[in-house]
C-alpha cells in the first residue's frame, strides 16, 4: 500500500530487510497542523477567494433582475440603483473568514514551499541541516500547543504522499490486531497515505 510505500522511504528503508507495521489509534484529542500543501497551487488557493465573489455577484445580480419591471424602475435615476445596489451588498457581505482563510493558505503554501523539499542526503551531517527548518517549526507549534503536523513526502517527488506526526507518542496507540511484518523488496508507489512517527 501507499501507507507502507512512504514508510518505508521516510525510514530509508534497507531492502532485504523486514519491518513491522499497524494501525494506530488517539488515546486523547488534540490538535493537528495541516501543513500538506504539496498537492494544491497558489493559484487554486487564491481562487477561492474568486470563486465566493463570483458567486456573491451572481446572488445580487440575480435577485435584482427579478425584480417586475427592473429596467424601467432604475434606466433614469442612477441614485436609486446604488442604493439598491448598497442594500444588496448589505444583504450579502463579502465573507471576511473565506478571505481570511484564503490569506492564510497562501501563506503556509509559501512557508511550506521554502521547508518542505525532497531530501535524499544519505551523510549524517548534511540530513541534519535539510531537516533543521523543518524541526524549528515543529518545536514552534509543539510550544503553542499544537499536537502533531500532516506534511508533504520529503523523499520523494513522484507521489503527492503526506505524513502525519505526533510531538507525544503517547496520544496514539497501536491496534494489535492490525500489527504484520512486510519484507522490503520492492516499491509500488500509488496516491496517497498517512503515516504516524513514534
Amino acid at each position: 500500500s501507499l501507507n507502507e510505500y512512504i514508510c518505508l522511504e521516510e525510514y530509508r528503508a534497507t531492502k532485504g530487510d523486514t519491518y513491522y507495521f499497524c494501525d494506530f489509534t488517539p488515546t486523547k484529542e488534540g490538535v493537528i497542523f495541516d501543513l500538506s500543501y504539496n498537492d494544491v497551487s497558489i493559484r487554486q488557493i487564491k481562487n477561492i477567494i474568486d470563486t465566493h465573489v463570483d458567486s456573491t455577484k451572481s446572488t445580487i445580480f440575480d435577485e435584482m433582475m427579478s425584480e417586475p419591471n427592473v429596467f424601467e424602475k432604475y434606466k433614469n435615476n442612477n441614485r436609486k440603483l446604488k442604493r439598491k445596489i448598497k442594500s444588496m451588498q448589505d444583504k450579502y457581505p463579502i465573507n471576511k473568514d473565506i478571505i481570511e482563510e484564503s490569506y492564510a493558505k497562501q501563506y503556509l503554501k509559501l512557508i511550506c514551499n521554502c521547508i518542505y523539499k525532497k531530501v535524499d542526503e544519505t551523510d549524517e551531517r548534511k540530513k541534519e541541516i535539510a531537516y533543521k527548518s523543518f524541526h524549528a517549526l515543529a518545536l514552534y507549534l509543539e510550544e503553542k500547543g499544537v499536537t502533531g503536523i500532516i506534511y508533504p513526502c520529503t523523499r520523494t517527488n513522484k507521489i503527492k504522499g503526506k505524513n502525519l506526526v505526533l510531538f507525544n507518542k503517547y496520544d496514539a496507540e497501536p491496534i494489535e490486531s492490525s500489527i504484520k511484518l512486510i519484507s522490503y523488496r520492492t516499491l509500488a508507489p500509488s496516491m496517497f497515505f498517512f503515516y504516524a512517527k513514534f
